[in-house]
């Protein structure tokens, strides 16, 4: 009996030494919660609502607080764009992934 008792304690602790060591190395991955979710509203709101960057397709996403933008925009639109979401509530940081695209209209001929 003395001997179950002693297996069972030390497999106990190697099971708990295990898991900590896998949560130290950050083996956990992270998911998007309901913060998030509200983030990635309140950004696409506020980007819509902007006369610049209403006019383009911004892609947003949100990890724990941490946005990222993405999308082809013009630069001006661009800058207007990550200042919109680094001031959305909620907002811990901005990665920036989106390309530049010139200012250009489809009335507008190009010459050849």
């Amino acid at each position: 009996m003395n001997r179950w008792i002693s297996g069972v304690w030390l497999g106990s602790a190697a099971l708990m030494l295990s898991v900590m060591a896998g949560c130290a190395t950050g083996n956990i991955q992270p998911t998007a919660g309901t913060d998030d979710d509200a983030i990635v509203v309140a950004v696409r709101e506020r980007l819509a609502a902007d006369p610049i960057t209403q006019r383009y397709s911004i892609g947003v996403s949100s990890v724990r607080g941490f946005v990222t933008l993405s999308g082809a925009v013009p630069i001006e639109a661009r800058a207007r764009a990550l200042s919109i979401a680094r001031g959305t509530e909620g907002v811990r940081a901005v990665e920036d992934r989106m390309s530049d695209r010139p200012w250009s209209s489809t009335l507008t001929p190009t010459r050849n």
